[in-house]
């Protein structure tokens, strides 16, 4: 709904759920998507609040595409250099996965960018930063998933699952 949102230039409203744990309804001209350290976000001019604003999708409920449109407006510097920097750090990754946590990587990846391979077997084409967040993602997954390409990330998973090995001997 934020893609067609995104691609009309139509206004979004929802409830959000603040870092304080308050419900607040909000009216957004979203502006785009972002991924931070594996979590989507939408950016926009809030006009609850007349500024800029970046809200979790994840805490998001009651989203509702308006027939409103609005003119993109221009996105403050800040906001851009952010989403310039994260998308330098982010490298498409190949997984193959298990299909007990199909629901973990469609949240993660998105249904377009995971492709069935049988006998409960997937890939999924992952959008990855290489930092100590990125790799603990990974682990997370534990043996229901492995990273097939690039080799590099493939050897340092291997390396970090030996050192926490070692962490127990």
């Amino acid at each position: 709904m934020i893609r067609t949102a995104l691609e009309h230039c139509s206004i979004l409203s929802f409830m959000y759920l603040s870092a304080k744990g308050d419900k607040v309804m909000r009216t957004l001209e979203p502006h785009r998507l972002l991924l931070k350290e594996n979590h989507w976000y939408v950016q926009g001019y809030c006009l609850s609040r007349q500024q800029f604003r970046v809200f979790k999708l994840s805490r998001i409920s009651e989203l509702e595409r308006t027939e409103d449109r609005f003119v993109m407006r221009e996105i403050p510097p800040a906001f851009s250099e952010f989403t310039d920097t994260m998308s330098r750090k982010m490298q498409k990754i190949i997984l193959q996965f298990d299909h007990s946590i199909l629901d973990r990587m469609l949240d993660y990846c998105g249904e377009e960018n995971i492709i069935p391979l049988g006998n409960g077997k997937f890939h999924a084409y992952f959008d990855f930063i290489e930092d100590d967040y990125g790799y603990g993602i990974l682990m997370s997954f534990g043996d229901k998933c492995q990273c097939i390409e690039p080799e590099h990330v493939r050897n340092e998973m291997k390396r970090r699952l030996n050192d926490s090995i070692k962490a127990y001997f």
